[in-house]
């Protein structure tokens, strides 16, 4: 029975996979044309699509082998012998192919709205349905993308059907059973060669499409199909204490750890002030990204209330966030650890949401955190809930000010509920507080009641030269920057003199095609425009203004803030006081990319950059004018401590996530 029919499944098999690569080509050249990015050389994207083509050719032999190989076992399962066989042969195809246009569908939108191929970090929007549907009604023509996605299955179902009834009617000529075992054997050799992908030791991986470090490059090579399903097998980081035992006095030197006996890396701080008792307001501003702000000389000077407020303020001009997204930038906050979940953000791992924070010491401090959606989205209530004692947390739901869009009410309302509650509530006792903006997101909506916001009107153009996607963002960032304006008019109260506010960017952005040209080749080439944030600390009746231009990271925002007070605390995190002399010669940024599965150490002078399991390892100046070039060779010292320095904040991060 193997060879019964044996040609017209052939036949099919052929012609089902010059279909599947015809199409899925098409698709990625409609990506490219899309999202095409003029810094990139010709020959690169050629090689992409080549590597692409292969990554397609194993995708269509997975969705096609199946019907090639059990229809020749045996004759109820041939489509060509039993009719039922064709009809369950007609479904798999079209449920399969549905699947991956669904698959690709999502990918184009997961790729135009956060700037990386889709993979099983998309499960965090299904963890909050309302607000990512909320999201998509308001930013994408949802009912006219579902309607095409429907009409979708029409067309795959009649053009399977007509395909395999016109195959089964057509005349083959018989072959001797000799040519067939040959031609069978070759289709298979073809096949095996087609899923390993390569003429060489190892099989064509993912990573392989990373040949070029222009991310659109990398992008275009990608398979959505194939990334998804790998990166559902990822498991979470689990940390090695032989690597931990190696790397402790690098470590703990690093950290200032006193105490040096099993493996120990707590910090017991002393307050260096007396009765000081300062409120403490930290806000992280979404999407806040450096190369956005009048201040790093953009052209369309989108921030004056923040440009003026970094002259009143002590101003770190380079300032880094380990990641690129909202929730790990709440995490990192909280607990002074940079946030490696691999698959999700760690806020959504029941198995590590319990935490240290220095946010504790704070006893005789009221506590609040206000956000004007729900603490449900990333479930970050449990980061906030399980892990600051006697929390105040406000949501959507508990304020006056009605709700705005999907991340609740607008953030120049949450500003003033922000005054009305602490007045109210906080006469006796001094406070910490947590503000989170939101609206400086997609949908990019200005609520009615603005406060005299005028909008502009540029052209697409001009707001890409300035680093955006487009007008709507561009505005979006002004309101955020116009509603910070009014709050620092508004807080002119009995409080203010008392409290000192940090004010920074929860994380960095992608710049689109040929924007943000203001800004050093390395912001954008390196990606750091992805963590490159502003950072202020504002209190001018407590602290003098000044500019430091040293690295800073995340992770320090609490000690250093902790600082100003008569707290004494313990510091079980990362972070390290950025005015402690001590480590003026150790100041780095960690850097985490999640969807490439890429650490980075970012320095004075140099941002190393490598794989997690080590394939790449790189050193790029950046101050030179070719960024992308590795410098490995020429400064071997400087690699080695980088990728010391690293993988052992890496490894460490790993150990101290789950050691309480």
């Amino acid at each position: 029975m193997l060879f019964t029919n044996f040609k017209k499944n052939l036949n099919l098999f052929l012609l089902l996979t010059i279909i599947n690569i015809f199409v899925f080509t098409l698709l990625r050249l409609c990506f490219c044309i899309y999202n095409y990015e003029n810094n990139c050389s010709l020959g690169d994207l050629l090689y992409a699509f080549y590597i692409g083509f292969k990554f397609d050719l194993r995708l269509a032999l997975c969705l096609n082998l199946p019907v090639f190989i059990f229809s020749l076992l045996h004759k109820n399962l041939d489509s060509f012998s039993q009719k039922y066989a064709r009809w369950w042969w007609l479904l798999y195809l079209v449920v399969v192919n549905f699947a991956v246009v669904i698959i690709f569908i999502i990918d184009f939108g997961f790729y135009d709205y956060l700037g990386n191929r889709l993979t099983i970090v998309v499960a965090r929007f299904f963890y909050n349905p309302e607000i990512s549907l909320g999201m998509m009604a308001s930013s994408y023509p949802t009912l006219l993308i579902v309607s095409g996605i429907l009409f979708v299955i029409l067309p795959l179902f009649f053009g399977y059907k007509i395909l395999i009834n016109k195959i089964s009617k057509s005349q083959v000529a018989s072959i001797s059973l000799k040519k067939t075992i040959i031609v069978f054997t070759t289709v298979l050799l073809f096949c095996a060669l087609g899923l390993y992908g390569k003429m060489a030791r190892y099989p064509l991986f993912w990573s392989d499409a990373y040949f070029s470090s222009n991310s659109f490059v990398s992008n275009t090579a990608l398979n959505p199909v194939l990334l998804f399903v790998e990166s559902c097998f990822r498991e979470e980081p689990d940390f090695d204490i032989k690597k931990i035992e190696e790397n402790y006095s690098l470590m703990s030197d690093y950290l200032g750890v006193e105490d040096k006996n099993d493996m120990n890396f707590v910090r017991h701080v002393k307050a260096k002030h007396q009765n000081r008792r300062p409120n403490i307001v930290i806000v992280f501003m979404e999407s806040f990204a450096f190369h956005l702000m009048g201040l790093s000389n953009n052209p369309l000077q989108p921030t004056p209330n923040f440009d003026k407020l970094t002259k009143e303020s002590i101003y770190f001009s380079r300032f880094y966030t380990p990641h690129r997204n909202t929730a790990r930038s709440i995490f990192t906050a909280i607990t002074g650890l940079p946030d490696i979940g691999a698959v999700r953000s760690t806020s959504r791992n029941p198995m590590l949401v319990k935490q240290q924070t220095i946010v504790n010491s704070f006893d005789d401090y009221n506590k609040y955190y206000f956000l004007g959606g729900s603490a449900s989205w990333g479930n970050i209530r449990g980061i906030l809930s399980n892990n600051i004692k006697n929390l105040q947390l406000y949501e959507e739901h508990m304020y006056t000010s009605p709700k705005f869009d999907v991340w609740g009410i607008s953030d120049l309302h949450l500003f003033e509920e922000f005054i009305k509650t602490v007045k109210q509530k906080s006469r006796d006792k001094p406070f910490i507080t947590f503000i989170q903006t939101a609206g400086n997101h997609s949908p990019f909506l200005i609520p009615k009641d603005h406060r005299g916001f005028v909008t502009k009107n540029i052209s697409k153009k001009q707001a890409k030269q300035g680093g955006f996607k487009h007008k709507e963002a561009y505005n979006s960032m002004r309101f955020l920057d116009h509603s910070l304006g009014v709050f620092l008019q508004q807080i002119r109260d009995p409080f203010f003199d008392n409290t000192i506010f940090c004010f920074f960017g929860d994380h960095g952005k992608r710049v689109p095609s040929a924007g943000a040209a203001h800004m050093p080749k390395s912001q954008h080439l390196l990606n750091l425009t992805h963590f490159h944030v502003p950072m202020v600390i504002y209190a001018p009746k407590i602290v003098k203004p000044h500019v430091y231009d040293t690295v800073a990271s995340e992770v320090d925002i609490l000690p250093t803030l902790a600082s100003f007070t008569s707290i004494s605390y313990i510091n079980k995190g990362l972070g390290r006081n950025l005015f402690d002399k001590r480590f003026a010669n150790t100041r780095y940024a960690f850097t985490l990319n999640y969807n490439t599965h890429e650490i980075g150490l970012i320095g004075k002078e140099f941002y190393f950059v490598a794989s997690i399991n080590r394939e790449k390892e790189c050193l790029y100046d950046i101050n030179s004018s070719d960024p992308l070039q590795n410098i490995q060779g020429s400064f071997p010292e400087d690699f080695t401590k980088f990728q010391r320095y690293c993988f052992g904040l890496y490894e460490l991060t790993k150990y101290l996530r789950v050691t309480k």
